[in-house]
């Protein structure tokens, strides 16, 4: 076998670049939005939502799907975020939440937060908008001082340029006499002011009030001593100040340090009033087209536990009073949904208000004129908590289920892979290790959360210390002495896993949902004999969580995480081995074998490996590992390679998007019928994240198609796919439409993801293949759909077989003659 000079060219090249991007460290953006569910796109929240902006540090980075925050509620969870500190540890759940403050918590008090701990440690800082809880502001003179001794806050320091606060919530719609927190809005049918109460009620457009004899006002002070600034229609709102704020530091940053900026965007918190462009296409949907959240009439029957409608045992228990109040006023006016709707319609439009103001400041990032700003940033977006869009008949945050404890969690920059997908369980209080570990600096107090960075590098493999869970703190209705830590053993606590959450009240009661199968937490599945080793396993979850055990060490973990087991090569291609381990896990070495002869040993972390002379056929590689104690450690994948099946379907998977748009992921693909149709992380049957989902399904053929058109009349193609249906029988079939309608493959289904096949011969006059056979009204998932045929043996980017792409050996060498040695 030849030596690959110039792979080690190319290796020498690479090393010397990174060495030079990372000489500075990396600037860091955090954007947090208040109240914002995972109604993002490419998470499997809202199927209307629009957030192209958001989309794009998607496609540039990792997406989360399984982020939680630490304590739904606004203060105790960004308490938590800045601090690092877990509310098991400060005992801050939300109780009186305006009353204990972060700042004055005894935990918390002593404690450097994440702004402080970088400007000690040489960063700059400057932040805008809602970052602590409102009223929680007052430290930010002394946490956001600066070495040069000036207040990154907002308008202070050296790159302020507005006269007023943006952290507001308002405007607010107010009379020609304002009053605290305005009032309902004028144009609301007078049935609506009758149920409804300003100001956390209110929806819809900025309109001018004048006709009305109204006004929008700014508010500051208290109830007892308010005073009131008017907000003209056409002047800027305080979340696009913000990113005017943020926006203007960026492009006119020039301090000789790396900087930490940070956005508190106050939408979609309520009330939900946007700029009425956000009200029309492509924002939002026309109001009679709005989806309304799933809501089960039923969903408190398997509930036993103190948060119910009649219970409510919540530090805060206004979800169940704002689902009620929408669906009142709706009743009010002849129907039911209609409020709903424009609560939904209102909470979208500010979703993709706040998009926009994330899309300002991406821009400010790319195309600044400063490479290490533009080349060197990491940003993090994220939100503070979830919230109920009417699931659970609720509209708030701070319930123990996903809805509230989910968030939106998103990061893009160097080091961090592109377009990909993480399912772990992480949650808020990591994003200090995070930064921290970017930053490469040290920590100023032990810290509850773990750094995630090896997850953005390999968001399936990599190696954290975090755990399988994450665990959100529900502050209950007992009582809290102030700024004194809550006892555990009176709050509610919600676990979640990959697959399960488990939420263990404080009087004992508790509930399992299985998310492989009931994404929408509908099934209390605790009582289930069949869930007993998943409940145990959750009870020690919780247990370890709260200190009541102590959780074991992680056990030494090893695997071959390249190639993937069963994988395909062509004839020449060279194929990389990599082996992994978790840190308990302290290897010397690692051997290579390929079909059971010494390969390659390698001695040096990442231990890795190129195989390049594999003849066709299969071929196990394995890789054995050890440590110094002398234990050995090994794992194994059979590949093969040769002829390479050529699938037909752009992205099988459905995990690529194009253009932030979640459709693009059919590709090849087109739609059939009335249903509604979406991509969800909830089932996925493939290594990747993902699978199509095919619902309300209004006709029997209602679902997906591939057109032929682009196959060669004559050959023999293979059709595949795998199918989920969310009812335990069916026939799914695929279905071919000519002349008439003929099946070519069908299945018999009885649970999980099941193989649908078939081979099939194009004829003049087919049209195009469906999926069918499955009654109206059943829910379909689909992935890994194929339409291939057997493929060559060359690589198409290796031609002359060698083992090196060509683009690479033309760009070198001028061409594809060069030698075998000098390959």
């Amino acid at each position: 076998m030849t030596t690959p000079y110039k792979l080690l060219t190319l290796a020498i090249l690479l090393s010397a670049s990174i060495s030079i991007s990372h000489a500075t460290d990396p600037n860091i953006v955090i954007i947090i939005c208040d109240d914002l569910n995972d109604s993002i796109e490419g998470i499997g929240g809202h199927p209307q939502a629009y957030t192209p902006n958001i989309n794009r540090i998607a496609e540039n980075g990792v997406t989360f799907t399984n982020a939680a925050s630490n304590a739904p509620i606004c203060g105790p969870s960004r308490a938590s975020l800045w601090s690092g500190i877990h509310p098991i540890t400060s005992g801050m759940y939300g109780k009186d939440q305006q009353s204990n403050r972060w700042n004055n918590n005894v935990v918390l008090s002593s404690k450097k937060t994440l702004f402080e701990h970088f400007i000690d440690e040489g960063y700059y800082s400057y932040a805008t908008g809602k970052i602590h809880h409102n009223g929680h502001e007052s430290p930010y003179s002394t946490i956001m001082r600066n070495y040069d001794n000036t207040v990154g806050f907002e308008n202070q320091g050296n790159y302020g340029s507005y006269n007023n606060k943006p952290g507001n919530f308002g405007p607010y719609p107010n009379s020609s006499n304002a009053v605290f927190q305005g009032v309902d809005p004028q144009w609301w049918p007078q049935a609506y002011k009758n149920r409804a109460g300003p100001p956390y009620s209110g929806f819809g457009a900025y309109r001018d009030l004048s006709t009305y004899g109204g006004k929008w006002t700014y508010q500051s002070g208290g109830s007892n001593n308010a005073n009131f600034t008017t907000w003209n229609m056409g002047d800027l709102v305080p979340d696009e100040i913000c990113a005017a704020q943020a926006v203007r530091f960026i492009n006119t940053y020039n301090e000789s340090r790396p900087f930490l900026l940070t956005v508190g965007f106050v939408r979609p918190h309520s009330p939900y009033y946007a700029p009425a462009e956000f009200f029309e296409s492509p924002y939002v949907p026309a109001l009679n087209d709005i989806q309304l959240a799933p809501i089960n009439a039923n969903d408190y029957n398997d509930i036993t536990g103190p948060v119910t409608q009649s219970t409510q045992d919540l530090a805060q228990t206004s979800g169940w009073y704002k689902y009620t109040t929408y669906k009142n006023m709706g009743n009010d006016v002849g129907d039911p949904d209609i409020a709903l709707k424009e609560f939904t319609q209102a909470y979208l439009a500010c979703v993709a208000f706040v998009d926009a103001q994330v899309g300002k400041i991406l821009d400010a990032i790319e195309a600044s004129s400063d490479s290490n700003v533009r080349d060197n940033t990491i940003v993090i977006f994220t939100s503070d908590h979830g919230y109920h869009l009417g699931e659970k008949q609720y509209i708030f945050k701070q319930s123990p289920w996903e809805e509230s404890c989910r968030v939106p969690f998103v990061v893009s920059g160097p080091g961090v892979v592109s377009g990909q997908v993480c399912n772990k369980p992480i949650s808020l209080v990591d994003v200090y290790a995070t930064c921290v570990d970017f930053a490469g600096i040290s920590t100023p107090h032990t810290l509850d959360g773990h750094s995630i960075k090896p997850l953005l590098a390999d968001p399936i493999n990599g190696s954290w210390a975090g755990s399988v869970y994450s665990v959100s703190g529900i502050g209950s209705s007992a009582s809290v002495s102030t700024n004194q830590v809550a006892p555990y053993s009176q709050q509610h606590f919600s676990i979640r896993t990959d697959q399960y959450r488990y939420i263990y009240y404080r009087n004992g009661e508790e509930e399992l949902y299985d998310h492989s199968n009931d994404p929408n937490e509908w099934t209390n599945v605790v009582s289930s004999g069949t869930y007993s080793t998943a409940l145990d396993q959750m009870r020690s979850y919780y247990r370890y969580a709260v200190g009541l055990e102590e959780e074991p060490p992680p056990l030494p973990i090893f695997s071959l995480t390249q190639p993937i087991d069963g994988s395909s090569f062509y004839s020449a291609q060279s194929i990389e081995l990599v082996a992994q381990s978790n840190e308990t896990l302290s290897l010397d070495s690692v051997d290579f074998y390929v079909d059971g002869a010494l390969y390659k040993t390698d001695s040096v972390a990442p231990f890795t490996a190129v195989f390049y002379d594999a003849s066709n056929g299969s071929h196990t590689l394995a890789a054995q590992g050890s440590d110094n104690t002398g234990g050995n450690y090994n794992d194994s994948v059979t590949v093969s390679v040769g002829a390479i099946a050529e699938n037909n379907i752009y992205n099988e998977d459905f995990d690529d998007f194009s253009n932030g748009d979640p459709f693009s992921a059919i590709g090849t693909l087109d739609t059939m019928g009335p249903a509604n149709r979406n991509i969800t992380n909830e089932y996925a049957s493939s290594s990747g994240g993902n699978s199509l989902s095919i619902e309300d399904r209004d006709e029997d053929y209602s679902s997906i198609k591939y057109p032929i058109n682009s196959l060669t009349l004559g050959e023999t193609y293979q059709i595949s796919c795998k199918i989920r249906l969310s009812t335990n029988s069916g026939t799914p079939r695929f279905t071919l439409r000519d002349a008439g309608y003929s099946t070519l493959g069908e299945v018999n289904y009885s649970g999980g993801w099941a193989d649908l096949t078939a081979e099939y011969i194009p004829e003049s006059g087919d049209q195009f293949i469906y999926i069918g056979g499955v009654d109206s009204g059943i829910d379909m998932y689909v992935d890994d759909f194929r339409v291939y045929q057997e493929g060559g043996n060359v690589n198409p980017n290796d031609t002359d077989m060698d083992g090196m792409p060509d683009s690479w050996e033309v760009t070198n060498f001028g061409g594809l003659g060069a030698s075998a040695t000098g390959d």
